[in-house]
């Protein structure tokens, strides 16, 4: 499995140090499975994904999860480059044998950015996140657009009524 916590940063103007934080996954009964500890430096955007790929629940079936950080973020004003993405041409196929999901990431600035993690997050009807993917774009110059691809290794159980493709570049040390 994977988890994402979705996080916002109200105020652009901070960033926040390597702050650590925790996962908890429960079962239906409300049991703890397992927890995913790591540190992330907070970045100078509204929104960001926090994402762990692979939790291993043995044989158990995660129902939900749990995010906190577990101390406390230390904030200071940021003056740097500001990042801007779009994304556009979202196309999902093969929800029910092997997904697939296609888009374009563009620049919209004249900066080179390295590394750039892209996370999608597919929602249900009811706006619950039930899926999510990640890739890397190793390099998108300015004003450059990248094909990214997110693949699933089983059939979507549920309809998807949304995608959510969110670039984030790397910001401080994780």
């Amino acid at each position: 499995y994977n988890v994402v916590a979705y996080i916002q940063n109200p105020n652009v103007t901070y960033v926040g140090t390597p702050t650590r934080y925790l996962f908890k996954v429960f079962d239906k009964d409300n049991t703890l499975i397992d927890v995913v500890e790591n540190t992330v430096a907070i970045p100078p955007t509204h929104t960001f994904p926090i994402f762990e790929q692979g939790f291993d629940a043995r044989k158990r079936v995660p129902d939900h999860v749990t995010f906190e950080f577990t101390e406390p973020v230390v904030w200071f004003r940021y003056s740097g480059e500001r990042t801007e993405f779009s994304v556009s041409n979202e196309v999902l196929a093969n929800a029910t044998s092997s997904p697939r999901l296609d888009a374009v990431v563009a620049n919209k600035t004249t900066n080179v950015y390295k590394n750039i993690e892209t996370v999608a997050v597919l929602y249900d009807v009811t706006g619950n996140a039930v899926q999510v993917s990640r890739t890397y774009i190793p390099i998108l110059a300015d004003h450059e657009n990248k094909n990214v691809t997110f693949t699933w290794p089983a059939a979507f159980t549920r309809d998807i009524s949304t995608i959510e493709i969110i670039p984030k570049v790397p910001f401080g040390n994780k």
